[in-house]
């Protein structure tokens, strides 16, 4: 797979297994710098071992090294993929919890792709976020939000939450 992505970051979603691994081992191949995303943290960081070991480490580091954000969780949800012949496109929804400068967020935003498919293989031509908002997480955020007083049950166990 010849895309000219050399020296390019291309984030792969569902890049823990299958279809999506192989993206991500051949883009890093290529000279990608790949950031493989996945619902399971630990397929997703074999995948990156797995590049490591093949050579990819400096382009993963170097990508890193200017990455605004030190540490994030996200969470994409609402997946809906059109195919139309040898395209297709994508949208998906983040729900993210990013780390920078030392403070954690919240990030809600969507995520637009286009792919296309060669030799039978579907790989991302484009990906797209448009961030709704990123908003600081407060150290008590619970504070912020009303709730309701925690049944007795809860109380005795010690666990907060609302009823």
């Amino acid at each position: 797979m010849q895309l000219g992505l050399n020296g390019q970051v291309a984030l792969v979603t569902g890049g823990g297994q299958g279809v999506g691994r192989q993206i991500c081992l051949e883009l890093a191949a290529e000279g990608a710098r790949v950031v493989v995303n996945d619902l399971f943290e630990e397929r997703a960081q074999a995948v990156a071992d797995e590049i490591t070991a093949a050579g990819g480490q400096e382009n993963i580091r170097e990508f890193f090294v200017s990455f605004p954000v030190q540490a994030a969780r996200q969470f994409l949800h609402s997946h809906a993929i059109q195919v139309d012949g040898d395209r297709g496109t994508g949208t998906s929804y983040l729900d993210g919890r990013p780390v920078r400068d030392g403070k954690s967020y919240y990030v809600v935003g969507r995520f637009d792709d286009e792919y296309i498919r060669i030799d039978g293989r579907w790989v991302f031509q484009r990906v797209v976020l448009t961030v709704h908002y990123m908003v600081e997480a407060s150290d008590r955020w619970d504070r912020l939000i009303p709730l309701k007083k925690p049944s007795p049950e809860l109380q005795r166990n010690g666990l907060p939450c609302s009823t």
